[in-house]
């Protein structure tokens, strides 16, 4: 089928629970290898090797990407499908960073890891200063990764140093159409709970929850390919059989 055909076909002719089972099947399939993934980092992080601040960010939010992936399969199990949008926004902006983080050099991708868990560590210092918390656990977080030449938790800069998410959107190697900024404003649109939006995914939901999934699937070959990278392919041939095998699943023609 080329992929004209394929085009009329998903668009025209496959019924939407067609579509809802195929991508699901497909996204389990990608599930399968991002465990061999982890696991392969988490043998790294338990080893006594020396580790850079930078595997301190990556390990957490890859791990973070795919209990997204998994939570969002969750809810198409039940009425709160509509709600896909969440999670899916969450995938979208976290793979967008990791791909903009692995095109680094090694000193610009612990700088990043060393801003994220600086100013993360610095926002829940104020909050529990605010409400006469236990802000201490997140002071000594603080002072165990910081460099000599950082300032003091109160005085951190809380800008996270990356590009803004159209600037993400359009280096990315999945901006192949163009389309991905606009993809992204969609999901925004959804999760800022605008009167309008919320009404046309309660009108069509199973609608709704198939679009989320088909911008998850794309997210998740990316991820894949963005950790593979990251760790000198070793789950290349892995990533090349789960890919062939999902387009096996979406492509079937009945």
């Amino acid at each position: 089928m080329s992929d004209d055909e394929f085009e009329n076909y998903w668009m025209n002719k496959l019924p939407l629970s067609q579509k809802k089972a195929r991508l699901e099947r497909a996204l389990f399939v990608f599930l399968r290898v991002s465990k061999v993934q982890t696991k392969k980092l988490n043998k790294y992080n338990k080893s006594h090797k020396e580790k850079e601040i930078r595997f301190m960010y990556f390990l957490p939010t890859v791990e973070g990407v795919w209990d997204n992936v998994k939570f969002t399969l969750s809810l198409g199990k039940s009425k709160n499908r509509k709600f896909a949008f969440y999670p899916v926004r969450t995938v979208f902006e976290n793979v967008l960073q990791l791909e903009h983080y692995v095109g680094q050099k090694i000193e610009g991708q612990n700088s990043i890891a060393l801003r994220e868990i600086t100013r993360i560590a610095k926002r829940f210092y104020e909050r529990e200063k605010h409400d006469n918390g236990n802000s201490d656990q997140y002071k000594e977080m603080y002072e165990k990764v910081i460099l000599e030449s950082h300032p003091p938790i109160e005085n951190a800069p809380t800008r996270d140093l990356f590009p803004n998410f159209e600037d993400l959107s359009n280096n990315s190697r999945m901006n192949t159409h163009g389309r991905l900024y606009f993809e992204y404003r969609d999901l925004c649109e959804l999760t800022h709970g605008k009167l309008i939006a919320h009404t046309i995914a309660n009108q069509d939901d199973l609608s709704e929850y198939v679009r989320s999934l088909m911008s998850m699937y794309a997210m998740c070959v990316n991820l894949l390919k963005i950790v593979d990278h990251h760790i000198q392919e070793v789950t290349k041939d892995e990533i090349t059989e789960a890919i062939s095998i999902a387009e096996l699943i979406i492509k079937k023609q009945k």
